[in-house]
């Protein structure tokens, strides 16, 4: 892989806290175990994980808005042979979500396997810098400044002319998107996981809360991080909650410990975006013109679609609806009702049920790498051949 270029500055995880804020930072944990042994006295597990975060590089990449976004990047055993894999997390969760635990996570499992691998942030998580107030933002924001933006900053580190892609929910959304919007020219494959492109109608109780949501200001920043470290001391393995953010298998130390480290604040216009795909029953832009799914009509980059039966967020026939556009080879995982939404990614069974089929599929198509570069030489060289024929010749 290439070197980092000047000006995209490096950093590495974790940054130090001023020790004000450190300090604070330990006592709100301590505030919230006390909290949770309180609300859980007969529990037996730890109150919550922590990422694995130490190892991590942190690389920025420039929008043409000006936006500043973290990639993160896992170290890598080969430099010079590394495949590089981006990986996307789902909406409102950051990187932690597909590299929490080193002994159980997607991203260092590729990274055992020999991949670089990297990890997406868009302009709405913590860490990114925006040129002056945040603003609004929502998928077509996403879409159409940060993944150019993204991909350009991970070809640059890669001997590749294309990156596989692996997405959780939005980040399998963003997939779509970006085929969309710009083809397929750096896309080598996709894996998405729990990603909807067609939605149901929803009950009367939450298109009242979307009615709702729809008068909020568009640069409104939801402040779901904060609700996710309030509520976490409460949540329990035989919570109901833990089924309706997705975990039916997943520990729930786990689960408390994405609560306060990997979940990010929404955007109200994101949300407003996502209201739109649910008035409509497809994935759309933001006006709700465009049906993301038909417009990859013909599509033919090889594609890992898996979903799971209890997944009350993506049901099964909302992810396997790509297929009815898509002319290229196509994998399908469909897991039982046992799994939910977050389970593919963080439960224990995930490393040897989901992990090792999103590997073999990877390396099904590698030599996808290369075909783009593959294939514009040979325009080119066509095109010299006609252009050193005679004119005559050329009718």
């Amino acid at each position: 892989m290439k070197n980092d270029g000047p000006k995209l500055p490096q950093k590495h995880e974790p940054t130090s806290l001023p020790k004000a804020k450190r300090l604070g930072s330990i006592a709100a944990r301590w505030t919230l175990k006390a909290a949770y042994r309180g609300l859980q006295p007969q529990a037996q597990e730890d109150f919550c994980q922590s990422p694995d975060s130490q190892r991590l590089r942190r690389i920025y990449s420039t929008t043409d808005d000006g936006w500043q976004l973290p990639v993160y990047c896992l170290p890598v055993r080969d430099a010079q042979h590394a495949e590089p894999v981006l990986l996307a997390p789902s909406w409102g969760q950051n990187h932690h979500s597909l590299q929490f635990q080193k002994q159980n996570s997607l991203a260092w499992h590729l990274q055992a396997a020999g991949y670089a691998v990297f990890l997406l942030s868009h302009r709405g998580v913590r860490e990114a810098i925006s040129p002056g107030t945040r603003g609004s933002w929502d998928f077509d924001d996403i879409v159409q400044l940060d993944l150019p933006a993204i991909l350009d900053s991970v070809l640059e580190r890669s001997d590749y002319s294309r990156v596989h892609w692996v997405g959780h929910g939005l980040g399998g959304q963003l997939l779509y998107g970006h085929l969309a919007n710009e083809g397929p020219e750096r896309i080598a494959c996709g894996s998405t996981i729990c990603a909807p492109v067609r939605f149901e109608s929803p009950p009367t109780r939450a298109k009242a809360l979307g009615l709702a949501l729809r008068l909020l200001p568009g640069e409104m920043q939801l402040p779901t991080r904060g609700f996710g470290k309030i509520a976490s001391p409460a949540l329990s393995v035989d919570s109901p909650w833990m089924e309706q953010l997705g975990h039916r298998q997943t520990h729930g130390d786990m689960a408390r410990g994405m609560l306060l480290h990997g979940t990010e604040n929404l955007s109200s216009s994101l949300i407003q975006q996502v209201l739109t795909w649910t008035e409509r029953g497809f994935l759309s832009d933001r006006h709700g013109h465009q049906d993301v799914a038909a417009a990859l009509e013909g599509e033919r980059t090889p594609l890992q679609i898996i979903a799971t039966d209890g997944d009350h967020l993506c049901p099964p026939e909302a992810a396997f609806a790509i297929e009815d556009f898509w002319d290229g080879p196509v994998d399908r995982l469909r897991l039982d009702a046992g799994w939910g939404h977050q389970d593919p990614i963080l439960a224990p069974e995930a490393k040897s049920t989901v992990f090792p089929r999103v590997e073999k599929w990877l390396g099904q198509n590698r030599s996808c790498l290369h075909q783009h570069a593959t294939e514009a030489e040979e325009v080119a060289s066509h095109h010299e051949r006609e252009m050193s024929q005679p004119a005559h010749q050329l009718g």
